[in-house]
């Protein structure tokens, strides 16, 4: 099976982006959680798993709308996206597009869980509500 350079480098960057995406959103999640053994939002650290559990639903179909749809959403492109790329011939601009949206979701992600991070951190003893995150 020969695979390009270039399908290996845009799965990598898409991997490692990726990973860059879930670590902050599982950050600003985790700040919030108190004790994880009396916590509600404890499940939340398996959201990462949905996404590639959603690409084998439509693996068969990869160049369906709903295929292309989420795999230009950050939250679900880290999965899709690659995909993709493995099963047909990505238009460019789709690739790049769906990279953009990845890098801003990173910067948003991190914006937000920092924010969450710095005033929850002083919180000993007190998890914060949907409310106040």
């Amino acid at each position: 099976m020969n695979v390009s350079s270039t399908v290996v480098i845009q799965i990598l960057i898409f991997c490692v982006t990726g990973v860059l995406f879930w670590n902050y959103v599982i950050v600003g999640f985790a700040a919030t959680i108190d004790d994880p053994n009396h916590s509600g939002k404890t499940g939340l650290m398996l959201l990462p798993m949905l996404p590639v559990m959603l690409v084998f639903i439509v693996m068969g179909e990869p160049n369906g709308q709903v295929t292309k749809v989420l795999s230009l959403v950050p939250l679900t492109s880290v999965s899709f996206m690659p995909m993709r790329i493995v099963s047909m011939s990505v238009p460019v601009w789709q690739v790049g597009l769906s990279l953009v949206f990845l890098v801003v979701g990173v910067y948003y992600v991190r914006l937000f869980a920092a924010r969450v991070f710095r005033p929850n951190i002083t919180l000993f003893g007190k998890e914060p509500d949907w409310a106040d995150i």
